[in-house]
């Protein structure tokens, strides 16, 4: 929090005004639904992967009736909480599909 003062003219009294440089705090989820934005957040991916992963089937979501250019959809918590469980594969252990010949 900063202190500002003021001076104004000869004989007034100074003005003090508060205010604040905290960020305001985040909204909690109080029901089971995250939005888009707020997967992307807890997943640490843009708005569109998530999105993209909703449309391949990647994750369960509602789609909601919308007026605009984007389909809205809300992400069951548990649909994220059980994706960020599985185990992640390694990716040293993962064979390579690509196989290059040369003929010659």
């Amino acid at each position: 929090m900063l202190d500002f003062c003021l001076t104004s003219r000869k004989g007034e009294k100074p003005l003090t005004t508060q205010v604040t440089t905290e960020k305001p705090k985040t909204q909690t989820v109080v029901s089971g639904l995250l939005t888009v934005s707020e997967v992307g957040t807890l997943l640490r991916v843009d708005d569109t992967t998530v999105r993209r992963w909703v449309k391949n089937g990647v994750l369960e979501a509602v789609s909601l009736p919308h007026v605009g250019l984007r389909q809205a959809y809300r992400i069951k918590r548990e649909t994220v909480d059980k994706l960020l469980e599985t185990p992640q594969t390694n990716v040293q252990n993962v064979p390579n599909e690509r196989h290059v010949t040369t003929e010659e």
